[in-house]
């Protein structure tokens, strides 16, 4: 399964966990649930793709980045569930459409269900990805996502040096990044093969990819956007402190 995949259906099934609840998600939550959600294939060439594809590696894997994160602040661990359940669908997602290997180390079968790619596989992803774009809107998640994104470009803007490049707080935004990288690396290569014709659904899905994309886009456009004005500000309000 491709990230918009993994990324919609985890977000879909923890939104329904939350909104049964009565609760709301935070939207930095939200940035981890869409990392959570695809943090196996950060392995994903070769035989690495073992190490987190099966039972013990996926868990161990996920539970060495929650540790990490809530070291620096940045994950409670009341929210340690939530994401270790993101990482959960994760795992069904291979078992259903892409290969997962439920006996490594002793049998290096990959079991599934729907061969990936398939006309299975592409049809699921395009109604996961409506369905995600849909809920987001209609929960107001998108609102809070530019909010917060505007916050941690902001925080970058004013606090930002080599000097303290390292610094946790910055984290959340390498993270969105990354991830934003990412979804273009593979939303080229699906064009790719939808220009070979090498898939079931071809332009079709395409689209709903291309959605997914400009969402992320528009966080990171608003962002930067958001920052610019607040470096006009700056600018401004420096040489009037100095005259006054």
């Amino acid at each position: 399964m491709w990230i918009v995949g993994h990324t919609a259906f985890a977000y879909l099934i923890i939104w329904a966990y939350y909104t049964a609840r009565r609760r709301r998600i935070q939207p930095i939550l939200i940035l981890f649930i869409f990392v959570f959600a695809n943090l196996p294939d950060a392995l994903h060439a070769g035989i690495f793709r073992a190490f987190t594809h099966n039972p013990a590696g996926t868990f161990l894997f996920a539970a060495f980045w929650l540790l990490f994160f809530n070291r620096f602040g940045l994950i409670e661990k009341r929210h340690f569930p939530v994401l270790l359940l993101a990482t959960g669908t994760h795992v069904l997602n291979d078992y259903l459409f892409s290969g997962y290997q439920f006996l490594f180390p002793w049998n290096g079968t990959e079991f599934q269900v729907f061969a990936f790619n398939s006309f299975e596989d592409l049809l699921v992803e395009s109604v996961l990805v409506l369905a995600f774009v849909m809920v987001l809107v209609a929960a107001g998640d998108v609102w809070r996502m530019k909010s917060y994104m505007q916050g941690e470009k902001r925080r970058l803007l004013h606090r930002f040096s080599l000097r303290n490049a390292f610094n946790p707080v910055f984290f959340p935004f390498y993270l969105f990044i990354a991830f934003f990288t990412v979804s273009i690396l593979e939303f080229m290569f699906y064009t790719y093969l939808s220009w070979h014709g090498l898939l079931a659904l071809q332009w079709h899905n395409l689209l709903f990819f291309a959605v997914f994309l400009l969402y992320l886009t528009a966080l990171t456009l608003i962002g930067f956007r958001r920052m610019s004005k607040v470096q006009e500000e700056t600018n401004d309000c420096g040489p009037s402190s100095k005259r006054s």
